[in-house]
């Protein structure tokens, strides 16, 4: 809990929403828990928020852990849980006290849906997501992503769209042969998500009327303001469907100038300055980290954490929709979303230590005062070295990245 919500607080638009007291505009006044878990992290965070410096006082979450609990009863108690859960969870209850949406009648009939443009697919599905789901904390977070599924007998396409909150990539192999200790890098954990995947039989074609084979692959269509990278570091039995093992394969990340672009649909948008925005198949950019050249880091100096970011203030970047009228949601949501490129730095790192049978979850967050990292450990916090940055690349296990502006 201390760990994700260290993190949350180091995404400035989320925390001026909550502690600037706008959310209170956007109660939901139907939501089961009648608005209580919202004024409870409002609460913390106004703390959170005046706190924030090299030497914050300790804030004790007391309260707003009472209201997960009522919001959702399995956190109760002091039992350890998975972070990802508890931030969805979290998030989740959030988004349900001051959701604006309400619910419509989907006025397409399958097969007038079906006769629609991928292109319109897209613009249907993501507005008919929003009449359920508008919330300031979708804007922040909520993406939106195609799927294309096709059939290696016919060659039919079914393309859908979803909207997605965070991306949990597979911790991919790392590669050997290289100085010092073998790793991966968070972007050969992006092509793993986003690779090509074949469908046994089990897939039944809209064509062929018959199970096929098929391929499936995975593009964005719409990036989210704040992209939430989870880890998955406890691989999956096949046999009982439970953690079996954890993961403690070293992966390397970039500060500044992550792109999604490189996994883009072809349907979105093309970067609004594509001539004038290299990628790093270009000369290949310095690093204090070893990463290898790749699309999904822009050719400028990279840095990991422990080194100087650039000094943009996540709270600046986003502080006009804090307060746009509810009335602006539909275009808040829409056209930022699409809008290229899509270009993130890192503000927070929650990290797993231990094993599968226990372990403490720390964060590495940024501070708002002087852009320094600083990791945080429960109640203590102190300035980020290169030697503890360094050694959250086998325990990161949730990133958190701000869209920059372009």
């Amino acid at each position: 809990m201390n760990s994700i919500l260290q993190c949350l607080f180091s995404v400035g638009p989320l925390l001026a929403y909550f502690a600037a007291g706008s959310f209170k505009s956007d109660l939901n006044p139907s939501s089961c828990n009648k608005g209580l878990l919202a004024r409870a992290f409002a609460d913390i965070a106004r703390e959170a928020m005046d706190a924030d410096g090299a030497h914050p006082p300790v804030i004790a979450p007391s309260a707003l852990k009472r209201q997960v609990e009522r919001w959702a009863p399995q956190f109760a108690g002091y039992d350890q849980h998975d972070a990802q859960e508890f931030m969805r969870f979290l998030l989740d209850g959030l988004h349900e006290e001051t959701n604006r949406g309400s619910p419509t009648r989907f006025t397409y009939t399958d097969a007038e849906f079906d006769a629609l443009s991928d292109a319109e697919k897209a613009t249907v599905s993501w507005n008919r997501y929003l009449r359920f789901n508008s919330s300031f904390i979708f804007d922040l977070f909520g993406g939106q992503l195609e799927s294309t599924v096709t059939c290696l007998a016919c060659g039919h396409k079914s393309v859908t769209y979803d909207a997605f909150w965070d991306l949990s990539v597979p911790v991919a192999a790392a590669h050997a042969g290289r100085p010092s200790a073998p790793f991966a890098s968070l972007c050969d954990c992006l092509d793993a998500y986003f690779a090509q995947e074949l469908l046994d039989e089990g897939y039944r074609c809209d064509a062929c009327k018959v199970p096929r084979p098929a391929k499936k692959r995975l593009r964005v269509m719409r990036a989210p303001h704040v992209l939430v990278v989870h880890l998955k570091r406890f691989s999956v039995s096949p046999i009982s469907g439970l953690p079996e093992r954890k993961l403690d394969t070293p992966i390397s990340f970039p500060l500044d100038l992550l792109s999604l672009d490189p996994f883009a649909s072809s349907l979105a948008p093309p970067p609004s300055h594509a001539q004038h925005h290299p990628y790093a198949q270009s000369p290949s950019p310095p690093s204090s980290g070893p990463q290898s050249p790749h699309p999904c880091i822009l050719a400028s100096p990279v840095s990991v954490p422990g080194t100087p970011p650039s000094p943009v203030s996540p709270v600046s970047a986003f502080a006009a929709p804090l307060s746009a009228p509810a009335s602006a949601a539909a275009s808040r949501a829409q056209t930022p979303h699409a809008r290229r490129p899509w270009t993130y730095s890192l503000v927070a790192i929650s990290n797993h230590s231990g094993s599968l049978g226990g372990g403490h979850y720390t964060a590495i967050t940024k501070s708002f005062d002087d852009l320094e990292w600083y990791s945080k450990n429960d109640s203590s916090a102190t300035r980020a070295s290169t030697s503890s940055a360094a050694a959250c690349a086998s325990s990161a296990y949730i990133l958190f990245y701000q869209r920059t502006p372009a």
